[in-house]
């Protein structure tokens, strides 16, 4: 029964539902979600009761939920652009990671959870000093693309790698080789 209350609060959940990242932050992603384009499964993050997180697993095929669980914190699927698509699946469909709501900028801390997709079990719970947003996750889950807002401008930052194996942010900022000279600005219109 919990579960069928579930689903119906995913068809009432107001359009004004956080958002991850920053200029995306009215993009409501409640109802999108997470996939991946050869997995069977979208992963739903909804508002819960006294600071919790609803996460459920659906099969795109006929909508069934397979399995929910509840997750301590506020989590959100990371919307990447205006258009409304979002990331947070690796490829493989192995690791999902969600990012807590944000509620102002520049923030101070940021903070990712990342999950096991069989289980729905918080695996980890990530937290960094400054503002970052999920920009992407690897084919294999081991990797997390995380835009790096430093100067309090949302149209200028980096995109940073944050390895989940070493658990370490790399040093260097990711940069096209072919203009590795060339600052990063703007904001993402539709993602492809």
């Amino acid at each position: 029964m919990r579960l069928l209350l579930t689903l119906a609060a995913l068809a009432a959940v107001p359009a004004t539902a956080a958002a991850a990242g920053f200029p995306v932050a009215t993009v409501d992603t409640t109802r999108t979600g997470a996939t991946a384009p050869d997995s069977p499964y979208r992963y739903v993050a909804l508002p819960g009761k006294a600071g919790t997180t609803q996460l459920v697993k659906i099969l795109r095929a006929d909508g069934v939920a397979e399995r929910h669980r509840t997750v301590a914190g506020a989590h959100v699927v990371a919307a990447v652009a205006q258009d409304g698509a979002t990331t947070g699946l690796s490829a493989d469909g192995s690791t999902l990671v969600l990012s807590t709501p944000r509620h102002r900028f520049p923030q101070r801390v940021s903070r990712f959870l990342i999950v096991d997709t069989t289980t729905l079990e918080a695996e980890r719970r990530l937290t960094l000093r400054g503002d970052f947003a999920l920009d992407g996750v690897s084919p294999d889950g081991q990797r997390l693309y995380l835009t790096r807002y430093a100067s309090g401008d949302p149209l200028n930052y980096a995109v940073r790698i944050y390895d989940l194996a070493h658990r370490r942010l790399l040093r260097r900022p990711l940069v096209d080789p072919r203009s590795p000279d060339e600052k990063m600005t703007g904001f993402a219109i539709a993602r492809r």
